[in-house]
């Protein structure tokens, strides 16, 4: 047990540096080499569910008819289901109420991640952010599969990703003597994968104006080792202490910036 946490401090104290350059992320995955990222994507790869749960999904009048026009032609060939997916919904159709859908439009990891996040807490802050992530993942149909860097992520999302991604069972929550670091190098974390034209101190900078898609090459990843990861960490540090300040000011940049950088009919 002493070698995971000596790691743990070597690890979170090499990038509390409020002071150094950030790092430009996508220059830096870019420049990993194939074989690196196509090693480390195997490694992080969200593990198959042995049954399929029940999924979540955004119940617009849109898309309950699109799904049981699906359910009706259940019979039709996998190339004609795939035809016929429904038009992913802009961000403003999001509701927060959403149903049990057995159909298989969206990933099993989404539905273990939605499970737990809804899990955590019904306060409008939360679910404002658990809900624009959500939007995220819809509008890019979860198909990026590119990482955040991964440079500074905090070490405790980092094993458990190594530990096999343990969705349904009980989440590491930082107990009140590792907190204080934990959501120290969380927040570093989001400061350091942030675009550089938000700043480098803290609160980060937030523009009154709509912004382009490149603005947020950074951040704006999708998939299980995309954003998903942000919000794990955002879950832990609310688990062990849901009324800190701290806490709360980080929920709401991240929720901004979520709904600055999906795509938008407006």
């Amino acid at each position: 047990m002493s070698t995971p946490l000596y790691s743990f401090f070597v690890h979170a104290n090499t990038c509390l540096d409020y002071d150094r350059p950030r790092r430009d992320s996508s220059k830096t995955n870019a420049d990993a080499g194939s074989s690196t990222r196509n090693s480390a994507r195997h490694h992080e790869d969200a593990p198959q569910l042995l049954t399929p749960p029940s999924t979540f999904f955004p119940t617009t009048h849109f898309e309950r008819s699109a799904s049981r026009q699906n359910n009706a032609v259940a019979g039709s060939s996998t190339a004609g289901n795939s035809a016929r997916r429904p038009q992913v919904p802009a961000h403003k159709d999001l509701t927060t109420h959403f149903e049990e859908d057995p159909s298989s439009l969206i990933p099993r990891w989404v539905s273990q991640a939605t499970k737990w996040l809804r899990s955590v807490s019904t306060e409008p802050d939360w679910v404002a952010l658990t809900d624009a992530w959500l939007a995220l993942e819809v509008a890019f149909r979860y198909d990026m599969l590119t990482p955040l860097d991964m440079t500074c992520r905090p070490a405790l999302i980092s094993k458990w990703i190594h530990d096999g991604r343990a969705y349904t069972r009980e989440m590491p929550v930082p107990n009140p003597a590792a907190l204080p670091l934990f959501s120290r190098s969380l927040r570093m974390y989001w400061m350091t994968i942030s675009p550089a034209w938000r700043g480098s101190s803290w609160p980060l900078q937030q523009v009154r104006t709509r912004t382009r898609p490149r603005d947020w090459e950074t951040v704006a990843h999708t998939g299980p080792n995309g954003m998903w990861l942000v919000l794990l960490g955002l879950s832990w540090w609310f688990v062990a202490a849901p009324t800190s300040a701290p806490l709360r000011e980080l929920i709401q940049d991240v929720t901004w910036a979520l709904d600055m950088m999906t795509p938008s009919d407006d």
